[in-house]
């Protein structure tokens, strides 16, 4: 039974409170001001609070950033309960790292949904931290730590790279790629966050956060009529690697209003051919539901050739190594060359990732690339960049 610490200080509402998550089946802890709030979230450890902001002394905002001070609030989610409405309110809220904003008055729904979403996603997050190998340095908890606060309170965000036809110089798709808005730093790239959270184990609810993202993102691109849009997701060996990851992944697009042959997950050579049995009946599974796959950084890890004979895949994406200088660099265009013959002659797709000259789109058009993605074209952007890139420019 989970137990919720209310906070709020007119003994009317938070009576009404208290009966109404008992009701529940939560197991109740209430304090009338925010000193005390403190004193019981220390005490107790509750598993989610819900806090009013407006109270005398201390108000909510004082109370959720002393107890980020005091303890441990990165598995406790807070619910901010209020009757302001002002952006700058709800602004403040989310810099101090709350984890919802209802207004009052809220309907018992709404308020039994926003506890389950938030108690079910520190679940996940929790578990997957109880996972992690022993013997952790105080500084690598302390960044596990804070990537599994950066989690659950909503400091992710994607940004999306166009992939252009190379024959219509039309944008026909978008890689999904993770950023993290983190407070005191700013915009943070994955190479200073991804490989920690591989070795932590918090990959699996950062992953499943990103392809649930990105297929709603699609989604709504399509009903604004871009609906020849697809979407790449990154997808590590951890993830691949889970008993239930096809179950996973059907879950999670199951409620989305789309195709499934609209999105593509991206496989490094390596995480596949590290069990390539349990791999490609994984990747079979995933075809049969329509996904398309994706080898993701072809050229650079250790795969044979002969298992793009046997593997379901659909594209072959080539590593920007190859395509960097490729219109003045003889090897590196015999190697894509080579590449691009052999994919088409397997039915595959080929993009190239990396394209970053007008040089070497022109090399991979002559050459029958399908897809390109790069500065040439454009960064990563942030959705609503994105959709401008896609209607005032490049509108399919």
């Amino acid at each position: 039974m989970a137990r919720i610490l209310v906070i709020e200080d007119e003994s009317s509402i938070r009576d009404m409170l208290v009966d109404l998550l008992t009701l529940m089946n939560f197991q109740v802890i209430d304090a009338a001001d925010g000193r005390s709030g403190i004193q019981l979230a220390r005490e107790f450890q509750p598993d989610l609070i819900l806090c009013d902001i407006a109270m005398p002394d201390l108000d909510g905002f004082d109370v959720l950033h002393r107890l980020h001070q005091e303890i441990d609030t990165a598995a406790i989610p807070f619910i901010f309960l209020t009757a302001r409405v002002e952006k700058s309110d709800i602004r403040q809220a989310r810099l101090l790292g709350a984890d919802d904003y209802l207004t009052k008055p809220f309907s018992p729904d709404e308020l039994l949904e926003a506890i389950t979403t938030r108690l079910e996603r520190y679940s996940t997050i929790t578990q997957a931290s109880m996972n992690r190998p022993l013997g952790k340095s105080p500084t690598q908890i302390a960044q596990e730590a804070e990537l599994q606060r950066a989690i659950a309170q909503s400091e992710l965000v994607l940004y999306y790279q166009p992939q252009f036809s190379l024959q219509t110089e039309q944008i026909v798709g978008a890689e999904a790629l993770v950023r993290w808005q983190h407070p005191q730093r700013g915009i943070i790239g994955p190479a200073e966050f991804i490989g920690l959270a591989e070795q932590s184990g918090l990959i699996e609810p950062l992953g499943e956060w990103v392809l649930r993202t990105a297929c709603q993102q699609l989604s709504l691109w399509h009903q604004m009529g871009f609906n020849r849009m697809k979407v790449a997701v990154n997808v590590s060996s951890l993830q691949l690697n889970r008993t239930n990851f096809c179950q996973e992944i059907a879950d999670i697009l199951a409620p989305i209003k789309l195709g499934h042959h609209f999105v593509e997950l991206e496989l490094t050579e390596t995480a596949i051919l590290k069990n390539v049995n349990a791999s490609a009946e994984k990747l079979q599974t995933l075809k049969d539901l329509g996904i398309q796959i994706a080898v993701d950084d072809f050229g650079t890890g250790y795969a044979s050739l002969e298992y793009l004979q046997h593997l379901p895949f659909d594209t072959l994406k080539i590593d920007r190594c190859f395509v960097q200088f490729l219109d003045q660099n003889k090897k590196n265009g015999a190697i894509v060359s080579a590449l691009v013959q052999m994919a088409h002659n397997l039915n595959l797709d080929v993009i190239s990732e990396g394209v970053e000259t007008e040089g070497e789109r022109n090399f991979l058009k002559h050459q029958g690339c399908d897809i390109a993605q790069g500065y040439f074209y454009s960064a990563p952007l942030p959705s609503f960049e994105f959709e401008k890139l896609l209607t005032q420019k490049y509108g399919l």
